[in-house]
């Protein structure tokens, strides 16, 4: 975003989720480092706002990069303490890097609502910014517009006169001895270029030299300390909120991984089952083939039998004719030879004659 720090894109997702997304919708948390340095720009800290911590962690982001987790819930305006919490990081980063340009990256889900409201509710709280300016510019350097219409009716319900006395250890943090007047609102309302020329998100380079001009018992001095030390206490709640919330995930997540691997055995102990069935079907069929080419065979044994006892019952009654006309032969040689009708020479000689 011009004249700010602020980048807004939407959440990287890691490595895990790519098998589920064409090439050209993969955006990890390396494609977002990369993109920033071919801007030849160097983000110097992330704002996640998603209400979740399954899209990516910050031991897939570089070391030196600072990563703060906001859970912030969608559709509804954000509470106080988020808002608060958004401020605070925005600011303590700004005053740790007030001698470069590294930029905040700011996320929800799609970058735009969520992300959206909170960016310019810090323009217009902290920077003083006219609600339909900054709704502007961050519709414009985005690419596409805020589109809950809640979230754009409660920006533009803030007054610009209250956006300065919201200000707190930013822009206007540390004032001159002199500069604090009794009535700042109706002074503001007079020179409103008192906010709106300086650049949103800058942060003095002389801050130590306006310290040293402070009195130690000032009240602009016990104010920042007092809000400091209250932001501090909100952060910490926070954070043990959001440890909380990561370890009901987890237990979530083991409580449901029991079932996914009782799922997960039923479904192998079913493929199991149909591959025994098809095994053993194909076994039936293959007996049924078996029984079919031995029930043939049998029937051309049976055949086979058939013929044989047939040509054997042929073979015994030649066999029995032969003998029988072999018998009568033999009873007729006989009957011949007892009456003396055979020559004795003849048969000395190996041939039978008729003797005359």
């Amino acid at each position: 975003m011009p004249g700010t720090r602020f980048i807004a894109f939407k959440v990287p997702l890691k490595k895990s989720f790519d098998r589920n997304l064409p090439p050209e919708e993969r955006f990890s948390p390396h494609d977002l480092i990369r993109k920033v340095k071919e801007q030849k720009e160097e983000l110097g800290l992330i704002i996640d706002l998603t209400y979740t911590t399954r899209y990516y962690g910050p031991e897939e982001l570089p070391p030196t990069l600072c990563y703060s987790k906001i859970l912030t819930m969608g559709h509804e305006i954000p509470n106080k303490e988020t808002i608060f919490r958004f401020k605070y990081v925005v600011k303590k980063f700004l005053r740790d890097n007030k001698d470069n340009d590294k930029l905040i990256g700011v996320h929800c889900t799609h970058g735009l609502n969520r992300t959206g409201y909170l960016v310019c509710r810090y323009l217009i709280d902290v920077e003083g910014m006219e609600p339909n300016t900054a709704i502007e510019l961050f519709n414009k350097s985005r690419g596409h517009p805020i589109e809950r219409t809640n979230y754009i009716q409660d920006l533009q319900k803030r007054a610009w006169k209250r956006s300065c006395e919201l200000k707190n250890f930013g822009s206007d943090l540390f004032r001159k001895k002199g500069s604090a007047t009794a009535k700042p609102q109706k002074q503001l309302v007079k020179h409103p270029q008192h906010c709106s020329t300086q650049s949103p998100l800058a942060v003095p380079r002389n801050l130590d030299g306006v310290k040293k001009k402070q009195q130690p018992g000032s009240k602009a001095q016990a104010q920042p300390q007092q809000l400091g030390q209250r932001y501090g206490a909100l952060e910490q709640k926070l954070q043990k909120k959001q440890r909380q919330l990561q370890q009901r995930q987890l237990e979530q997540r083991q409580q449901r991984e029991p079932i996914r691997s009782g799922w997960k055995q039923l479904a192998v102990g079913a493929e199991r089952d149909e591959a025994e069935a098809a095994e053993e079907a194909e076994a039936a069929a293959a007996e049924a083939t078996g029984a079919e080419a031995a029930e043939g065979a049998g029937a051309v044994a049976v055949g086979a039998e058939a013929v044989g006892a047939e040509e054997a019952e042929e073979a015994a009654a030649e066999e029995l004719g032969a003998e029988q006309k072999l018998k009568k032969l033999r009873e007729q040689c006989s009957r011949e030879w007892s009456r003396g009708s055979w020559s004795r020479g003849s048969w000395s000689r190996g041939s039978w004659s008729r003797s005359s």
